[in-house]
């Protein structure tokens, strides 16, 4: 993990802070699915229930079919 050069607070969406307080880390994952093996680098957050959120950008570029 990296610090990153500034805080990027979070927000729910009522508007208020999220009790994980602000994203203060970055780190580099690899993302494999079927064929498919890419380098990201993800922001890292405490999540409650899932272990990882794809923004737009990577599903605008990704198109992935979802069922």
């Amino acid at each position: 993990m990296q610090l990153l050069a500034w805080a990027i607070p979070v927000y729910n969406v009522d508007g208020t802070p999220n009790e994980q307080g602000a994203i203060c880390d970055i780190v580099d994952v690899i993302m494999q699915f079927r064929n498919h093996t890419e380098q990201a680098q993800c922001v890292v957050t405490g999540l409650e229930k899932s272990q990882m959120i794809l923004g737009l950008s990577w599903l605008w570029e990704h198109n992935p079919e979802i069922d």
